[in-house]
């Protein structure tokens, strides 16, 4: 009989770091965003000295053309910063979930191990991150099992 590959739709398996690493992830945004953000508006507010300091009007096209780019810059800057936040995340909660997942099954493993004091084979997933574990954990439970 065929073993079915199910997929697991829940990705917070362990909140407390994977929400730390999504807000770090966000915070970097945030101040990434306010910092280019912040420079933009005083290059254009330069830009618009510098069309003050040769005495054109404020309806020159000159200030309608900054002002035409910088509606357009912000615009596209916005959605930008959107869909690359939404990858981002989407990347973080994949790549924490990779690490979150075998330090579960770490845990759980050795409440199990406690509870009937025996020691069973321990397995991560394939392509999870930490694969040398359930080696290292493994020996050493065995060569202080052997010490008694």
């Amino acid at each position: 009989m065929e073993k079915k590959k199910v997929f697991r739709t829940k990705m917070i398996i362990y909140p407390r770091m994977q929400y730390a690493i999504i807000l770090a992830n966000f915070l970097v945004f945030l101040l990434t965003s306010v910092l280019i953000i912040l420079q933009f508006f005083n290059m254009t507010n330069y830009i618009k000295g510098i069309g003050t300091k040769i005495n054109l009007t404020e309806g020159h096209p000159f200030f309608k053309f900054i002002d035409l780019q910088t509606s357009s810059f912000l615009t596209y800057y916005i959605i930008g910063v959107v869909v690359a936040l939404i990858v981002s995340t989407g990347i973080s909660i994949f790549l924490s979930h990779k690490m979150a997942g075998p330090i579960v099954r770490l845990k759980s493993y050795l409440t199990e191990v406690k509870e009937k004091k025996e020691i069973t084979a321990l397995k991560f997933r394939k392509n999870d991150f930490f694969e040398e574990l359930p080696e290292l954990v493994l020996g050493a439970l065995k060569s202080v099992e052997e010490k008694k």
